[in-house]
This record gives structure tokens, sequence and C-alpha cells, in this order.
């Protein structure tokens, strides 16, 4: 097998690379038994403080997934979803012309629900209605949204929208 010029320069360029960036890493690497009992307390006690720090920011995520969950079961949520979606449509001036639930889904915390909004309005109005979602459902996730003009000589629109909500309790397997 015979390299070519640009080949040999590559092999060298990378073991060049190496040689700068490798040597010196291992060079700072000291083995455990080379480093005293006073630098391995410390290294223990930044790693036990870090170990708490993390511990505390789990924790403090986990309040902060209960608060965006619902602690219901998914079969419960349709009604309560399609309660508060008419209240905000109702808010923005808009009908739900249509709320298909799909089938939960488990995830790693519990379940997760999806559905699909349709609203029929006025393009200022969609968007009214929104901009209200978003400010007062903190619970529901916007998956995709979709924004079809229906006709032309008019301003009404035709918003399709992805939605989830997420359970704290699995699903259901049948």
């Amino acid at each position: 097998m015979k390299l070519s010029r640009r080949e040999i320069a590559m092999v060298a360029l990378c073991v060049v690379v190496v040689a700068f960036i490798g040597v010196p890493s291992l060079k700072q690497m000291q083995p455990v038994e080379s480093r005293t009992p006073e630098a391995l307390a410390a290294d223990a006690g930044r790693v036990r403080a870090r170990c708490a720090a993390l511990e505390q920011e789990i924790a403090s995520l986990e309040k902060e997934v209960r608060s965006l969950s619902w602690s219901e079961e998914p079969s419960r949520l349709p009604t309560r979803i399609l309660t508060e979606l008419d209240l905000v449509a109702e808010k923005a001036g808009v009908t739900l012309a249509t709320l298909r639930p799909g089938r939960p889904v488990a995830v790693a915390s519990g379940s997760k629900l999806p559905f699909t909004v349709q609203v029929r309005a006025p393009f200022p109005k969609a968007i009214r209605f929104l901009r209200r979602l978003q400010q007062t459902q903190d619970r529901v996730a916007l998956e995709r949204l979709q924004v079809v003009s229906t006709d032309a000589s008019t301003d009404i629109v035709s918003l399709e929208l992805r939605l989830a909500v997420y359970s704290s309790v699995p699903p259901v397997s049948k």
C-alpha cells in the first residue's frame, strides 16, 4: 500500500495534534496513589457539595414538572381540557370547531395525551386565541401549528393545533 503525499501530510498532522493535545493532558493526570490525603479529601468535599447542589436542582425541577402536569388519569383529562380550551376560545372571541383527543402515550414521568384542535376565525381573533392559550394554559404544550387561509377574499383562517398535556399518572394498558 502506497500513501500519497497528501495522505502522509494528513497522518503527520494528526500525530502532531495528538502530541500537542494528548501528551500535556496525560502529564496533568496524576495517579491517585501520588496525591496527598488532603488533596483527596478536598476533592471528595467538592464532589459532595456538587452532589448536594445537583440534588437540590433535581428537586426544584421535579417540583416544576409537577406544576406543569396534571395529576388526574389520562382518561379524565379530555373533558377538563375541553372546558378550559372552550373558556379560552370564548374570551378570544372564537369557537372551537373540533377537539380530538388522541391515545395516551407512556412517557418517563407518567403519560402524554395528544389533542388536535381546530379553530376557524378571522385572523386577528385566531392570533388572540393563540396568545391567550399560551398565557393562561401552562399545562398545555403546543406541538404543531398549521394556519390555512380558507377563503382568499376574507381574513378567515383555519388553525389546526396539535396540543399535548402531560399527566403524572401512567396510562392504563388494555
